[in-house]
């Protein structure tokens, strides 16, 4: 392998600044969470970065199972988008719907940010694989 390809190739480095900030911004979020409403704040936050988290999962999952890249880089970044976007905002209605005191512990505020750091994660993640794969 030439040195020019092997720099385009090589990540580790960006990928760990991106693990570091991840977690950064992860703890930095339930810490404020903690501080501002206390156990129940905690709770708030963690269960929306779960639904995040889970999420994404989902959507990795039925794009490997389901499409198995069949699908134009189009129609897979929409259907992503609806997936990733589709849980967090579906729980949230029903929450508000059913007047849940989750609200007034801030999900709604806890998943927006934690919808943000894991949304700036999972592009990351697929831009340093779509850099890594040569074009065929």
């Amino acid at each position: 392998m030439k040195q020019s390809e092997k720099a385009i190739t090589d990540f580790s480095g960006y990928r760990a600044i991106g693990r570091l900030c991840f977690v950064l911004a992860i703890f930095s979020l339930l810490v404020f969470a903690f501080l501002i409403g206390s156990y129940q704040g905690l709770t708030a936050a963690l269960l929306a970065f779960s639904v995040c988290l889970i999420a994404v999962f989902t959507n990795r999952i039925f794009s490997l199972l389901v499409f198995r890249n069949r699908l134009a880089p189009t129609y897979y970044t929409l259907i992503g988008m609806l997936l990733r976007m589709g849980l967090p905002l579906g729980l949230c209605m029903a929450l508000a719907l059913t007047q849940s005191p989750l609200l007034d512990q801030g999900f709604a505020y806890y998943l927006i940010a934690s919808y943000l750091i894991v949304l700036a994660v999972d592009v990351s993640m697929t831009l340093f694989k779509l850099k890594m794969e040569p074009a065929a």
